[in-house]
Protein backbone atom coordinates (compact mmCIF):
# COMPACT_ATOMS: atom_id res chain seq x y z
CA UNK A 1 0.00 0.00 0.00
CA UNK A 2 2.06 3.55 -0.53
CA UNK A 3 1.68 6.33 1.29
CA UNK A 4 -1.48 8.20 -0.26
CA UNK A 5 -4.33 8.33 2.48
CA UNK A 6 -7.99 6.83 1.20
CA UNK A 7 -10.62 9.68 1.87
CA UNK A 8 -13.34 7.74 4.32
CA UNK A 9 -17.04 7.91 3.41
CA UNK A 10 -17.87 10.75 5.65
CA UNK A 11 -14.91 12.73 4.61
CA UNK A 12 -16.52 12.81 1.39
CA UNK A 13 -19.47 13.93 2.60
CA UNK A 14 -18.17 17.18 4.59
CA UNK A 15 -16.00 17.59 0.71
CA UNK A 16 -19.20 17.59 -1.06
CA UNK A 17 -21.45 19.77 1.35
CA UNK A 18 -20.61 22.83 3.10
CA UNK A 19 -22.64 26.00 4.06
CA UNK A 20 -20.84 29.25 5.53
CA UNK A 21 -22.96 31.85 7.72
CA UNK A 22 -21.53 35.23 8.27
CA UNK A 23 -23.46 37.34 10.74
CA UNK A 24 -23.02 41.01 11.21
CA UNK A 25 -23.36 42.95 14.15
CA UNK A 26 -26.37 43.88 16.03
CA UNK A 27 -27.97 47.11 15.53
CA UNK A 28 -30.49 49.00 17.50
CA UNK A 29 -32.64 51.61 15.24
CA UNK A 30 -35.56 53.85 15.78
CA UNK A 31 -39.05 52.45 14.55
CA UNK A 32 -39.54 53.83 11.20
CA UNK A 33 -43.28 53.92 9.06
CA UNK A 34 -45.29 53.19 12.34
CA UNK A 35 -48.37 54.86 13.75
CA UNK A 36 -48.22 52.94 17.36
CA UNK A 37 -45.65 53.67 19.96
CA UNK A 38 -42.93 51.19 19.74
CA UNK A 39 -39.70 50.44 21.50
CA UNK A 40 -36.40 50.15 19.36
CA UNK A 41 -35.83 47.50 16.98
CA UNK A 42 -32.23 45.38 16.94
CA UNK A 43 -31.33 44.30 13.65
CA UNK A 44 -28.90 41.77 12.63
CA UNK A 45 -28.10 40.25 9.09
CA UNK A 46 -27.25 36.60 8.29
CA UNK A 47 -25.48 35.74 4.74
CA UNK A 48 -25.71 32.06 3.89
CA UNK A 49 -23.55 30.39 1.38
CA UNK A 50 -24.25 26.82 0.83
CA UNK A 51 -23.88 24.27 -1.98
CA UNK A 52 -26.57 21.99 -0.32
CA UNK A 53 -29.34 24.33 -0.80
CA UNK A 54 -32.24 23.32 -2.82
CA UNK A 55 -32.04 25.28 -6.08
CA UNK A 56 -33.92 28.21 -5.38
CA UNK A 57 -37.79 28.26 -7.23
CA UNK A 58 -40.96 29.63 -5.75
CA UNK A 59 -41.93 26.01 -3.88
CA UNK A 60 -38.64 26.35 -2.19
CA UNK A 61 -39.12 29.81 -0.91
CA UNK A 62 -42.45 29.56 0.46
CA UNK A 63 -41.00 26.26 1.98
CA UNK A 64 -38.13 28.15 3.58
CA UNK A 65 -40.56 31.39 4.74
CA UNK A 66 -42.60 28.56 5.76
CA UNK A 67 -39.94 27.37 8.38
CA UNK A 68 -38.64 31.02 9.34
CA UNK A 69 -42.21 31.79 10.48
CA UNK A 70 -42.65 28.44 12.47
CA UNK A 71 -39.62 29.70 13.92
CA UNK A 72 -40.95 33.43 14.88
CA UNK A 73 -44.08 31.85 16.66
CA UNK A 74 -41.67 29.58 18.46
CA UNK A 75 -39.85 32.45 19.89
CA UNK A 76 -43.18 34.32 20.55
CA UNK A 77 -44.38 35.79 17.69
CA UNK A 78 -48.08 36.67 17.30
CA UNK A 79 -49.94 36.31 14.05
CA UNK A 80 -50.09 39.69 12.98
CA UNK A 81 -53.88 40.71 12.27
CA UNK A 82 -55.19 40.50 8.52
CA UNK A 83 -54.61 44.28 7.08
CA UNK A 84 -52.43 45.48 9.68
CA UNK A 85 -48.31 45.78 9.13
CA UNK A 86 -45.20 46.75 11.16
CA UNK A 87 -46.99 46.28 14.45
CA UNK A 88 -44.18 45.71 17.37
CA UNK A 89 -42.81 42.09 17.49
CA UNK A 90 -40.38 40.26 18.87
CA UNK A 91 -38.99 38.34 15.96
CA UNK A 92 -39.15 39.33 12.33
CA UNK A 93 -37.31 36.81 10.33
CA UNK A 94 -37.51 37.35 6.33
CA UNK A 95 -35.49 36.35 3.23
CA UNK A 96 -34.43 39.43 1.71
CA UNK A 97 -32.48 37.98 -1.87
CA UNK A 98 -31.83 34.42 -3.21
CA UNK A 99 -29.14 34.01 -5.49
CA UNK A 100 -30.84 35.61 -8.95
CA UNK A 101 -34.44 34.47 -7.89
CA UNK A 102 -37.87 36.66 -8.85
CA UNK A 103 -40.95 36.46 -7.99
CA UNK A 104 -44.19 38.34 -6.91
CA UNK A 105 -46.94 36.99 -5.04
CA UNK A 106 -49.34 37.58 -2.46
CA UNK A 107 -47.35 36.04 -0.05
CA UNK A 108 -43.39 36.48 -1.41
CA UNK A 109 -41.97 38.80 -3.20
CA UNK A 110 -38.16 38.41 -3.96
CA UNK A 111 -35.54 40.04 -3.71
CA UNK A 112 -37.22 41.99 -0.89
CA UNK A 113 -38.89 45.19 -2.40
CA UNK A 114 -37.83 47.73 -0.06
CA UNK A 115 -34.48 46.10 1.59
CA UNK A 116 -32.35 48.53 -0.41
CA UNK A 117 -33.55 51.45 0.70
CA UNK A 118 -33.26 50.64 4.42
CA UNK A 119 -29.77 51.65 6.26
CA UNK A 120 -30.86 48.61 8.91
CA UNK A 121 -30.76 45.85 6.07
CA UNK A 122 -27.61 47.68 4.19
CA UNK A 123 -25.58 48.72 7.11
CA UNK A 124 -25.27 45.49 8.18
CA UNK A 125 -24.91 43.86 4.60
CA UNK A 126 -21.79 46.34 3.81
CA UNK A 127 -20.30 45.30 7.33
CA UNK A 128 -19.83 41.38 6.25
CA UNK A 129 -19.48 41.81 2.93
CA UNK A 130 -17.03 44.36 3.31
CA UNK A 131 -15.11 41.78 5.79
CA UNK A 132 -14.18 39.29 2.46
CA UNK A 133 -13.53 42.33 0.75
CA UNK A 134 -10.23 44.22 0.20
CA UNK A 135 -10.41 48.01 -0.17
CA UNK A 136 -8.02 49.93 -0.72
CA UNK A 137 -8.02 53.63 -0.73
CA UNK A 138 -5.78 55.66 -3.93
CA UNK A 139 -4.18 58.75 -2.74
CA UNK A 140 -3.44 60.12 -6.03
CA UNK A 141 -3.58 64.30 -6.74
CA UNK A 142 -5.59 63.05 -10.00
CA UNK A 143 -8.52 61.65 -8.41
CA UNK A 144 -8.96 64.20 -5.66
CA UNK A 145 -11.72 66.39 -5.66
CA UNK A 146 -10.92 69.99 -4.66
Amino acid sequence: MSGEMVPTKKKEENSKFHTNFFWSSIYETLPHGVDNEQPNYLNTLLLMKSNSFHKPSNKNAKLLLKELKKLERFFGREETPKGKKWLSRCLDLDILWWEDFHTVDEELTLPHPRFMNRNFVITPLSEILSRSQKITKIDDPKWSIN
